[in-house]
């Protein structure tokens, strides 16, 4: 499902999979959590660009609020699909999926996912598929509330904040020529999502992703343009 998995943290607090390819929708679920000096080092070696087709969705939390006895039965007669709040996802947008949140991914989508470090996913719905449910842990910890987007803001000309929580910040960055990438307190994790250049000596392509450790030395990121997803520890 991934091309990357990158860890990093005192308490691996972060994980950064790129990137999530869903020719057909993935099931509708909840996971149990939202999502010293060294050389850059390139992790990501496989390419894929981000994408969406025309109609593709996301389904982020419900339409509006329900039982818990409601959505066992919406998740065994398949009625979930018509609860979900189904989103319209273009290319460049972003999602912030906080714990607890039933969410879904629709077909004709690659994404690159970020998340707080867990193994833990409960299956409340899979079109048919057969594979196992979770109802009594899901329920247990489902939020059966209608979702509330997050805004994103403007950090600085050509950063823009996607999301914070507490154990991650992911911002993007847009490059124009270059920019200079100063010393940072906490490992970093840069993936490309659009354009080809140097990150700090060394050719990249969409798809392509960086690991900088805490205390890197400074570098430059040089392109006519590109875009990168930017994941460190909150500051």
């Amino acid at each position: 499902m991934g091309l990357l998995e990158a860890i990093f943290g005192e308490q691996a607090h972060i994980r950064v999979q790129a990137v999530i390819d869903a020719a057909d929708r993935l099931p509708a679920q909840h996971g149990g959590t939202a999502m010293g000096a060294g050389a850059v080092v390139k992790v990501g070696l496989d390419r894929a660009r981000t994408r969406a087709e025309p109609g593709a969705q996301v389904s982020l939390g419900l339409r509006e609020r329900i039982t818990p006895e409601r959505l066992r039965e919406a998740s065994l007669s398949g009625e979930i699909e018509q609860l979900l709040n189904w989103i319209p996802a273009r290319p460049g947008d972003t999602f912030f999926v906080p714990a607890g949140t039933i969410h879904a991914i629709g077909g004709g989508l690659v994404l690159c996912e970020v998340q707080q470090f867990s193994d833990v996913t409960y299956r409340l719905y899979d079109y048919g598929r057969g594979r196992e449910l979770h109802l009594d842990h899901g329920m247990a910890v489902s939020s059966l509330e209608p979702f509330t987007p997050l805004a994103q803001k403007r950090v600085t000309e050509g950063v823009t904040l996607l999301a914070e929580c507490p154990y991650f910040r992911t911002e993007r960055l847009t490059v124009n020529g270059r920019i200079d990438c100063p010393v940072y307190p906490k490992p970093a994790i840069y993936v490309a999502l659009e354009g080809e250049g140097l990150l700090a000596g060394q050719p990249f392509r969409p798809g392509d992703a960086w690991e900088v450790p805490a205390e890197a030395p400074p570098f430059l990121i040089e392109s006519p343009y590109a875009a990168f997803l930017r994941t460190s520890e909150p500051q």
